[in-house]
């Protein structure tokens, strides 16, 4: 049984924290990370979220497909409405101890 999405679920928790304070224009633009569901075409997801504001950079096919690229912060819902979107996380450098 597949579990139901609403956009706001798939968007994390870092980048509703953006999306809430007051000092940061809804047009600020954000490095995102989107990963795709199982078997979603990734030509497919590339246009439906350019179509939602995204500027892609990545399209990577694999066992967790993803997109990644830039999008401004009052786009972000609309990019998660796309249906084989699973999660859009913040796209950050990750630094090892």
């Amino acid at each position: 049984m597949e579990v139901i999405q609403t956009p706001e679920s798939k968007i994390s928790d870092e980048i509703k924290k953006l999306v809430r304070r007051s000092n940061i224009s809804p047009g600020t633009e954000i490095r995102v990370i989107i990963s795709l569901k199982d078997g979603a075409s990734l030509k497919d997801a590339e246009r439906d979220l350019a179509e939602k504001g995204l500027k892609v950079e990545n399209a990577v096919p694999g066992p967790i497909p993803f997109v990644s690229g830039t999008i401004s912060l009052d786009k972000i819902t609309e990019a998660a409405v796309v249906k084989v979107v699973k999660k859009v996380e913040l796209d950050s450098e990750i630094r090892a101890l």
